[in-house]
């Protein structure tokens, strides 16, 4: 093998062959085909390049606009001037939270989310925005000298509109929720885990407004004037008079199912007014030792027998339809129905007996 190495040019020779001068670093002609040439491997770094596309977000995220996520946070660590109504941003105060809702509609409703703390406020709801708060123990809103009401423009909007109140405690001396304040044509309230210190006043302004009270505790009853109202596992507590007054505006119902009553419940028809139906199945009316532990003046109700105490008072041409439980299963044979007819109440039994599959 004959070899002969050229220092200017960076090769060798071997068998009449050029071959790169691979251990030479800096002196490579460049254009050798050597993989273990490190001048051509490496060479000189050259300028810098544009710079590339964003790549994709990590695992954290922004907070959802309140207008998107139609959530509005509110807690006693927020502010109301630097909050936003996020979640990791919220509003201080309940009446700010409301402000900020703009939109709000029967196909876009929002939700306050309301944390623990005694929320010393007053302000109007606005129509399809539900107050939720974590727990009715610890979310109070309002205090001796506060209000709450639905005297907001956004009722006046002739449409399914839909509020109310969920897992918090009602404080405030006054709670007007009157229909008539901006005509509400199809406004409907909802209560639900709700507990009301003070006694809420329900004003209809017409036979479809509505008012729902589930699984919740009065402490001083209500009155409502107009409105369908529908009580469904409802305790009213601390001798609360329940006031159902007829109104010229729509009709007035009440359709009370469970729960109960250790006050009185009082329905008065005028003349002239809408007619007062009351429906009263498992709603237990517990004062005793009064005459008016069910005062009804010109109402039509139906009742459960349980549902009606011992002091009630029929005035007006009021008119009761008891409701027995054992009336949907009961069966009533017809002469021609016995074969042979019996002659005593264990022949009739035996033959009843005999019909059951």
């Amino acid at each position: 093998m004959n070899k002969n190495i050229n220092n200017l040019t960076g090769s060798y020779y071997i068998s009449g062959h050029k071959h790169s001068y691979w251990f030479a670093e800096n002196n490579c002609h460049r254009n050798c085909d050597n993989p273990h040439c490190k001048g051509c491997l490496e060479g000189p770094t050259g300028p810098t390049g544009p710079t590339g596309p964003t790549g994709p977000p990590g695992t954290g995220f922004s907070p959802i606009a309140q207008s998107s996520s139609q959530t509005v946070y509110v807690s006693k660590g927020g502010n109301d001037i630097i909050g936003d109504g996020t979640i990791n941003n919220p509003y201080a105060t309940i009446p700010r939270a409301m402000t900020s809702i703009v939109d709000a509609s029967r196909n876009k409703r929002y939700a306050i989310m309301v944390g623990p703390g005694n929320f010393i406020e007053s302000f109007s709801l606005k129509a399809n925005v539900m107050i939720v708060g974590e727990d009715q123990i610890v979310v109070r809103i309002g205090t001796g000298g506060s209000s709450i009401d639905i005297n907001d423009p956004t009722w006046l909007v002739d449409d399914d509109n839909r509020s109310g109140f969920d897992g918090v405690a009602l404080i405030a001396d006054t709670l007007s929720f009157d229909f008539t304040a901006q005509s509400s044509m199809q406004g409907k309230l909802f209560f639900y885990s709700t507990r009301c210190n003070d006694t809420p006043v329900f004003t209809a302004f017409n036979s479809i407004n509505q008012v729902t009270i589930q699984n919740c505790m009065f402490f001083a009853g209500y009155t409502q004037t107009g409105i369908n109202m529908i009580l469904a596992n409802t305790d009213f507590v601390n001798e609360g008079l329940i006031t159902v007054n007829s109104s010229d505006l729509s009709n007035t119902s009440v359709k009370a199912t469970g729960g109960g009553t250790d006050g009185s419940l009082t329905a008065s028809h005028t003349s002239g007014d809408h007619p007062i139906e009351i429906f009263l199945l498992g709603f237990t009316i517990l004062k005793i030792l009064s005459a008016s532990a069910l005062d009804l003046n010109a109402c039509k109700v139906t009742a459960a027998v349980n549902s009606i105490p011992i002091y009630t008072n029929f005035t007006g041409m009021a008119t009761l339809t008891f409701i027995n439980d054992a009336n949907a299963l009961g069966y009533t044979p017809t002469t021609g129905n016995w074969s042979p007819v019996p002659t005593t109440v264990q022949e009739a039994l035996d033959q009843l007996a005999s019909l059951l599959p």
